[in-house]
């Protein structure tokens, strides 16, 4: 399995950055996060994750893959459409799915290209199809991509991690902005260990934050 990877020198930066990231990067310790570079199921995994928790998100994708033996655009328009709700998804993310299933075949897009692409560029590319907004994008970014930089403001874990570490009510556009560059060049480093907080993924973790305050 391939892995989000970084230097030990991004883990320092972000330590010599913020004093509460710090202590958070040492009581979590390093991360493993898994990437999946084919970047077609990839989408289809973070379409259905769209405003849902990670774990129903888990379960819809593994009866997809169960269905179809394997996610492609061949095998999710041969499910069709009829076929994908039935496995726990809405109308809209399965339309979603097999306009870029169809894209794909129909050589509208080439997704292999994106590697080759730039931050923004990607975006603008994955942007223009319907169903497709920045969040699903950046996801694409950060676990496909394995881009460094990467600081996704409409992700509702990251969110609340950040609320809870630095004591928010709200998160405003202008804090966002204000951690976004904080932690860059660095981003999607960051945002692996705020999720860590956001989604509990590590034991003691809700404790600790409350220490920490």
């Amino acid at each position: 399995m391939d892995y989000f990877t970084y230097e030990q020198e991004g883990l320092e930066y972000l330590k010599e950055k913020d004093d509460k990231l710090k202590q958070i990067i040492e009581f979590v310790g390093e991360r493993k996060e898994p990437l999946n570079p084919d970047i077609f199921s990839a989408l289809t995994y973070h379409i259905i994750g769209q405003q849902i928790s990670a774990r129903v998100q888990d379960v819809i994708y593994e009866r997809l893959e169960e269905k179809t033996g394997g996610v492609n655009p061949k095998s999710v328009i041969k499910l069709g459409e009829e076929g994908l709700r039935s496995l726990g998804m809405s109308y809209r993310k399965a339309q979603t799915i097999l306009r870029i299933a169809n894209m794909v075949l129909e050589e509208e897009i080439d997704l292999d290209n994106l590697k080759n692409l730039s931050d923004e560029e990607v975006m603008r590319e994955l942007c223009r199809i319907k169903g497709i907004g920045p969040w699903t994008a950046e996801m694409i970014l950060m676990f496909s991509l394995n881009r460094p930089d990467v600081f996704t403001f409409g992700d509702i874990a990251l969110n609340r991690g950040l609320k809870q570490i630095y004591n928010l009510n709200e998160l405003t556009k202008e804090d966002f902005k204000f951690y976004k560059e904080k932690f860059s060049p660095y981003g999607t480093l960051a945002c692996i260990y705020f999720w860590v907080v956001g989604e509990e993924k590590v034991d003691g973790i809700k404790e600790f934050v409350e220490k920490i305050k």
